[in-house]
């Protein structure tokens, strides 16, 4: 591939790794399909590392029993779920996958107490149903109870990770003509789940999802990234300040970084940034070897 800022076909998966930094899960920008990674330090992008896989639509990615975790769509008709992991983003490994075929990018999220990792994803048919799966060892797979909802797109999901508030939240578009943005949510570890107050938004695409905010393309030909926000576990949302950028396809972040893919036919990788609790943004240097982040 020809040096220069990194390029993706789909939608970026972004992490953090088992230390310092994060790191951007991509498929090559050519008829590969190549799943690529590149990771920074916390100052600077490394070369990126090929995964030695190959995926239809984008990655997901989380970090789960000390591994760096990713799940993707084979690069062919079967549309079989798979996973590669790694311990120190350079040398990945095929995991045991969990028997199941989606029909565009899962999702996933790791529960930390007790460890679990949640795959969700389209069902591979007609109904375009979300179905949830799990491990605890990253061996065995078990589907769960599945939410009742289906989505037009790949879904979103995050885990809150707090004792006190326990939660599996899981955003996805309808599957109509509205394109609205919904939201689901499990306090039990996915054996139940409930549908929870929308954000009174719309996207062509899938959003990305935080805790307290949601990252989406707007529903319409601009492509412009839009931001909403809740302060209050969901039971309201607000739109907030922009980045005034747009995207192609999918963003993901987290509330202070966003990663997309440049609204135009170089498909180049893109970031931007806030340090105020997302009042303004800053577009970063360009994705590339030894560029700042």
């Amino acid at each position: 591939m020809v040096p220069g800022p990194e390029q993706s076909k789909f939608a970026p998966a972004i992490g953090f790794g088992n230390g310092s930094g994060n790191f951007i899960a991509y498929v090559a920008n050519n008829d590969s399909n190549t799943l690529l990674v590149i990771a920074n330090d916390g100052a600077l992008w490394a070369p990126h590392t090929v995964v030695n896989e190959a995926s239809k639509c984008a990655p997901a990615v989380a970090t789960f029993d000390g591994k760096i975790w990713m799940a993707f769509v084979a690069n062919n008709d079967s549309n079989t779920l798979l996973l590669t992991s790694t311990r120190d983003g350079v040398h990945w490994t095929r995991e045991k996958p969990p028997n199941e075929s989606s029909k565009c990018s899962p999702a996933l999220a790791a529960h930390f107490f007790p460890p679990r990792l949640y795959m969700a994803f389209v069902a591979d048919n007609d109904t375009n149903d979300l179905l949830v799966t799990s491990t605890d060892d990253g061996v065995t797979w078990t589907r769960g109870p599945a939410p009742n909802e289906s989505s037009k797109c790949a879904p979103a999901l995050v885990d809150s990770n707090d004792p006190g508030f326990p939660a599996l939240q899981m955003a996805f578009v309808a599957n109509n003509d509205s394109n609205d943005l919904l939201i689901t949510k499990s306090i039990d570890g996915g054996l139940t789940w409930q549908r929870q107050n929308p954000p009174n938004e719309s996207s062509k695409c899938t959003p990305a999802l935080g805790e307290d905010w949601m990252a989406f393309v707007a529903n319409n030909d601009t492509n412009t990234l839009l931001i909403t926000r809740t302060t209050d576990r969901g039971a309201s949302w607000r739109r907030s300040n922009p980045p005034n950028e747009s995207s192609k396809c999918a963003p993901a972040g987290n509330a202070a970084w966003l990663v997309f893919v440049a609204n135009n036919d170089t498909n180049t990788l893109l970031a931007t940034l806030t340090d105020d609790g997302g009042s303004t943004w800053k577009r970063q240097p360009a994705i590339e070897a030894g560029n700042l982040f």
